[in-house]
């Protein structure tokens, strides 16, 4: 069965998630979205500080490039956005993965990714950049794209109890977020350094 020329492709589908995240973000802590591929983040807030938003499902993770965190941990990134989401079922003996698959034009894919957020995780910039190097050993991965190797470490929510234990603390409330005329109860966790 082929793709409708009337629904997106998984590229297009991966991009519509990607703006649903930052447009979140934007709602729960401000600042202005930045052009694509900025080289500090997402976001930029009135005092020159930058947020990067990362899209993230449950069950696999936010994904981290090695890179892009050196750079951050250099500039001035203050913090990540993790926007995890719900995005898989179990049935008939296996997953699916029913975000992509439902989500076939931008309305229902938003709709979808609206209905799936289930919690949103503030992380200090430096607060990444020292889980990743205490999960780098076991948890880093090299993919091979045509432009060259990106290395990369996927963080669950569980991965940053980590970073609770190692001098940072945690504050988690339930926040109603407005985006556009919907509006979206999720847990928010902000962990800052003691």
């Amino acid at each position: 069965m082929g793709v409708s020329k009337f629904e997106l492709s998984h590229g297009e589908k991966l991009k519509v998630i990607e703006n649903f995240s930052v447009r979140l973000a934007q709602a729960l802590v401000g600042g202005t979205v930045t052009e694509p591929n900025h080289p500090y983040g997402d976001l930029i807030h009135s005092d020159g500080t930058f947020s990067e938003v990362k899209a993230a499902g449950v069950s696999s993770g936010a994904i981290i490039r090695r890179e892009q965190l050196r750079r951050h941990s250099k500039g001035p990134t203050r913090d990540y956005i993790l926007v995890f989401k719900s995005n898989r079922v179990w049935e008939n003996g296996r997953w699916l993965y029913l975000t992509c698959r439902n989500g076939r034009s931008r309305q229902q894919l938003e709709r979808i990714c609206l209905e799936s957020v289930v919690q949103i995780m503030i992380v200090p910039t430096a607060g990444m950049a020292t889980l990743y190097k205490n999960m780098k050993r076991r948890a880093e991965r090299t993919y091979h794209f045509k432009a060259g190797p990106k290395t990369y470490v996927k963080m669950r929510v569980g991965c940053f109890n980590r970073l609770i234990l190692s001098g940072y603390t945690v504050s988690s409330n339930t926040q109603l977020i407005k985006l556009g005329s919907e509006r979206v109860s999720v847990s928010v966790t902000v962990i800052n350094p003691n």
